[in-house]
């Protein structure tokens, strides 16, 4: 169970479904994850992704093919996803943990104790810890070479002095010619 001054969040077997809506369970002191040693990119990735919505839940449970990757499933679930999904709160002790076994899992370096941007984390989470074959397929318009990724990072340069104008929530499709390089 959650000890509000300790660090300690508790492990929940199982599935858990995001909650329906934000009750005063998710909100104030002591809710969320609590973060350790320049862990904030590996916190709010995970509440985004897990906290609220069970669009990626398929990774917490698809079959995987070593102990260690199994291991961190596990541990991503029941001491991660299932604690802030059902008490809003998740503890230092189990991040730690998750980062010791993703960093002896990745190639990644410097996931114990270093920042490292939430895409780097994404990549590494499908690539090397479940697996995911990639989503995406980007033709480069010069080599005609063809890049799979599961991440495309769409940067638009505003120039003050171009007479085009983008919409203030251009749908995917206006946004994929201003591509520039970003695919990773």
């Amino acid at each position: 169970q959650r000890r509000v001054r300790g660090v300690e969040s508790g492990r929940i077997e199982g599935r858990v479904d995001p909650p329906k809506w934000i009750s005063a369970n998710y909100i104030g002191r002591m809710r969320g994850i609590q973060g350790n040693r320049n862990s904030c990119y590996l916190d709010a990735t995970l509440y985004a992704m897990f906290a609220f919505d069970s669009t990626m839940d398929y990774m917490l449970s698809s079959p995987l093919d070593s102990d260690l990757r199994k291991d961190i499933q596990v541990r991503l679930r029941e001491e991660v996803v299932n604690p802030l999904r059902e008490g809003g709160f998740v503890g230092a002790e189990h991040m730690r943990q998750l980062r010791d076994l993703l960093g002896r899992a990745s190639s990644l370096e410097g996931l114990q104790d270093e920042e490292k941007e939430p895409e780097e984390l994404l990549s590494m989470l499908f690539t090397e810890i479940f697996c995911i074959k990639p989503l995406l397929s980007f033709r480069d318009g010069n080599s005609n070479e063809i890049s799979h990724v599961n991440l495309c990072q769409i940067l638009l340069d505003r120039d003050p002095n171009s007479n085009t104008t983008m919409p203030n929530n251009p749908s995917l499709e206006k946004l994929l010619p201003h591509i520039k390089g970003n695919v990773g």
